[in-house]
């Protein structure tokens, strides 16, 4: 009697611009050009998450670089695995269209590939990298094959349109209206992009188990009271009423460490010749800011929460502090859970003397009380918002719902 073959377990694919970071190094070769690694991390523990988990999933990336960042006009594709991922970077050819045109063939012609991607498999796109996301969702519409868009941001965000809507930003809403489901990183972001109501899930972040291992004793934190910020230098984000907030506060025996790149960046380094104070690292490798940020005493992400976008827009930068150990003083964005609230210290005044009176109430806090208040707020960020934890959820959410 002939065996009933068994089902093949779900394979898992995603379309996005990440890459090891061996690779980020080898494909952009200056360092002040390697300042916007956000999403490209955010998306490493995205896998990580599927590779403690045990799943198989392949990446179709194109490399985040450019002419001028890599020094070349073209760079080959390349196949790669590294801690149970596969990655396949697709060919660059660094001209304006060219690039975008072929990366959409070459993830278009990889997911009609019945070899690359089976029936059956589920493929999660990043639809802030549009051409290959584009690509991605054509085929496999085509054939059939389940997508779902990780949403980190609402098009009209990131896409500048002006008076009329740009090309890219209509292509954007395009790939997002294809998808078949949906990671949302806030509540909101559900009732602009999913009018059908198709499956959606919401999903924060996440953070790497790897930090478990990761901790400094209060002994070798930094001897002075430390307060820090790493990210865009611009005051949209709120970085003048941190500096200003900060000088104004005067607090004895502490500092204000910057990291990032930005349009503030000069001003800063101005600041910081007049007052010793302040100190400006520019930008540092991955490794280096969190040594830093375990370091610190206070990391702190001034953000103005009036903005409209910050409802669609959940920043990692608030999930990377929690999980460093050190306190975090952050507004109160609304895409921010109220579960967090605990966990963090909030700005209720988001003004320069707000500011300044916040950061001497928590700086006056014994440095062992501030010690104990980081680890207790890590832990918990490791016991509910770790990736195993959070794509496992995701998993179980579209494996058990029909994606049309």
């Amino acid at each position: 009697m002939p065996q009933k073959k068994e089902n093949k377990k779900r394979a898992y694919h995603l379309t996005s611009a990440t890459c090891t970071v061996e690779e980020y190094d080898r494909v952009i070769i200056k360092e002040e050009y390697k300042t916007a690694q956000a999403g490209i991390k955010f998306f490493r523990v995205f896998l990580d998450g599927f590779a403690k988990n045990g799943e198989k999933i392949t990446v179709f990336s194109k490399r985040p670089t450019t002419r001028v960042k890599s020094g070349k006009r073209y760079i080959p594709s390349k196949n790669e695995e590294k801690d149970g991922v596969r990655y396949h970077y697709c060919r660059l050819f660094n001209f304006p269209v060219v690039n975008n045109v072929y990366s959409y063939l070459a993830a278009f012609f990889w997911y009609m590939n019945p070899k690359k991607c089976a029936k059956g498999d589920l493929v999660f796109v990043d639809p802030l990298n549009v051409s290959i996301a584009a690509g991605t969702m054509a085929a496999c519409k085509l054939r059939g094959i389940p997508t779902v868009a990780f949403i980190t941001d609402l098009p009209t965000c990131y896409c500048y349109a002006g008076e009329k809507p740009s090309a890219h930003l209509r292509a954007s809403q395009r790939v997002n209206q294809r998808a078949d489901g949906y990671v949302n990183v806030t509540k909101y972001i559900d009732g602009v992009i999913n009018p059908k109501g198709k499956p959606s899930v919401v999903m924060e972040g996440f953070v790497s188990e790897s930090l478990r291992e990761m901790s400094v004793a209060i002994e070798d934190k930094y001897p002075k009271k430390v307060c820090m910020y790493t990210g865009a230098m611009e005051k949209i984000y709120g970085l003048d009423m941190l500096v200003e907030g900060f000088l104004k506060a005067d607090i004895p025996d502490s500092e204000l460490h910057l990291y990032g790149a930005g349009g503030y960046v000069d001003e800063i380094k101005r600041l910081a010749e007049g007052d010793d104070r302040i100190k400006y690292f520019g930008c540092r490798d991955n490794a280096y800011v969190v040594d830093a940020q375990m370091k610190a005493t206070l990391l702190i992400n001034p953000r103005y929460s009036d903005a409209e976008y910050t409802k669609y827009s959940f920043p990692g930068k608030n999930l990377e502090y929690a999980a460093s150990g050190t306190p975090t003083l952050t507004t109160p964005l609304p895409g921010m859970p109220e579960e967090y609230y605990p966990h963090v210290f909030i700005l209720e005044e988001e003004t320069v003397d707000g500011m300044a009176k916040k950061l001497t109430e928590i700086l006056s806090t014994p440095r062992e009380e501030l010690y104990e208040f980081g680890l207790a707020t890590k832990a918990w960020m490791l016991d509910n918002k770790n990736c195993r934890t959070q794509i496992r959820r995701a998993i179980d959410f579209f494996n058990s719902v029909k994606l049309k």
